[in-house]
């Protein structure tokens, strides 16, 4: 059984990443727009829309087409807007990865950050309460 030193290192250093959600738009054949007016077999050729608004505005213009949602893995994950209370644990989140970075370095993070860290997950959790009583009714 690994040590609890060992399971922390194996966790930091899986490669950070995230799942994040694309649109393809397809024809009732299955092929798959690629852009200038053309479609093709092939995934990897395929225009991949992060907005679905993009997605079915191309899908208008081709008859006989329909928006596919799929997840693919970034490394770099889609930014949430500010309104989203997603956006400030998001936020929160990449600092706490910034300060493992800076680990080894022996740097350690700033009373400001921290205080921005906390602010943001005050800030996150106030913004949630009103969703979470609704949820609850």
């Amino acid at each position: 059984m690994a040590s609890i030193a060992e399971r922390v290192e194996a966790e930091l250093s899986k490669p950070a990443g995230c799942m994040v959600e694309r649109f393809w738009v397809m024809d009732d054949a299955g092929l798959y727009f690629a852009g200038d007016d053309e479609f093709t077999y092939e995934q990897d050729q395929a225009l991949a829309f992060k907005r679905l608004d993009e997605a079915e505005e191309i899908a208008a213009v081709y008859a006989g087409t329909s928006v596919q949602r799929f997840e693919c893995f970034s490394n770099i994950p889609d930014p949430l807007p500010k309104t989203d209370p997603k956006w400030a644990l998001s936020e929160a989140l990449n600092y706490v990865q910034h300060w493992r970075r800076d680990r080894d370095d022996n740097m350690l993070p700033t009373v400001a950050t921290l205080d921005h860290v906390e602010s943001v997950i005050r800030n996150a959790l106030a913004a949630s309460a009103p969703a979470r009583l609704e949820a609850a009714e």
